[in-house]
Protein backbone atom coordinates (compact mmCIF):
# COMPACT_ATOMS: atom_id res chain seq x y z
CA UNK A 1 0.00 0.00 0.00
CA UNK A 2 2.92 2.32 0.79
CA UNK A 3 4.44 1.72 -2.19
CA UNK A 4 1.21 2.67 -4.36
CA UNK A 5 0.38 6.23 -2.15
CA UNK A 6 4.87 6.60 -3.14
CA UNK A 7 3.69 5.76 -7.29
CA UNK A 8 0.89 8.54 -7.15
CA UNK A 9 2.43 10.85 -5.50
CA UNK A 10 5.66 10.47 -7.80
CA UNK A 11 3.00 10.67 -10.67
CA UNK A 12 1.43 14.08 -9.19
CA UNK A 13 5.21 15.56 -8.67
CA UNK A 14 5.83 14.79 -11.83
CA UNK A 15 2.82 16.58 -13.53
CA UNK A 16 3.60 19.50 -11.94
CA UNK A 17 6.93 19.61 -13.00
CA UNK A 18 5.44 18.95 -16.95
CA UNK A 19 3.51 21.83 -16.03
CA UNK A 20 6.33 24.29 -14.71
CA UNK A 21 8.18 22.90 -18.09
CA UNK A 22 5.11 24.11 -20.19
CA UNK A 23 5.38 27.27 -18.94
CA UNK A 24 9.23 27.80 -18.81
CA UNK A 25 8.44 27.40 -22.90
CA UNK A 26 5.69 29.94 -23.49
CA UNK A 27 7.93 32.37 -21.30
CA UNK A 28 11.02 31.63 -23.51
CA UNK A 29 8.44 32.11 -26.28
CA UNK A 30 6.96 35.42 -24.94
CA UNK A 31 10.15 36.72 -24.81
CA UNK A 32 11.56 35.86 -27.97
CA UNK A 33 8.37 37.06 -29.62
CA UNK A 34 9.61 40.59 -27.41
CA UNK A 35 13.47 39.90 -28.60
CA UNK A 36 14.59 40.64 -24.81
CA UNK A 37 17.65 38.98 -24.36
CA UNK A 38 17.73 39.01 -20.81
CA UNK A 39 14.33 37.23 -20.85
CA UNK A 40 15.15 34.52 -22.74
CA UNK A 41 18.61 33.80 -20.93
CA UNK A 42 16.34 33.49 -18.09
CA UNK A 43 13.63 31.62 -19.25
CA UNK A 44 16.28 28.79 -20.61
CA UNK A 45 17.53 28.87 -17.12
CA UNK A 46 14.21 28.53 -15.91
CA UNK A 47 13.25 25.49 -18.63
CA UNK A 48 16.82 23.46 -17.84
CA UNK A 49 16.03 24.01 -13.85
CA UNK A 50 12.74 22.34 -14.34
CA UNK A 51 14.46 19.46 -16.19
CA UNK A 52 17.33 19.22 -13.42
CA UNK A 53 14.41 18.88 -10.75
CA UNK A 54 12.67 16.54 -13.18
CA UNK A 55 15.29 13.68 -13.31
CA UNK A 56 15.00 12.40 -10.16
CA UNK A 57 11.47 11.97 -10.60
CA UNK A 58 11.52 10.08 -13.73
CA UNK A 59 14.41 7.29 -12.00
CA UNK A 60 11.49 6.96 -9.10
CA UNK A 61 9.31 6.53 -11.83
CA UNK A 62 11.08 3.04 -13.59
Amino acid sequence: MFKQNFNSNTKLQLWGWILFVLCAGLYLAANIEAKSTLGIIGSIVFLVACFVFMIPLMREAR
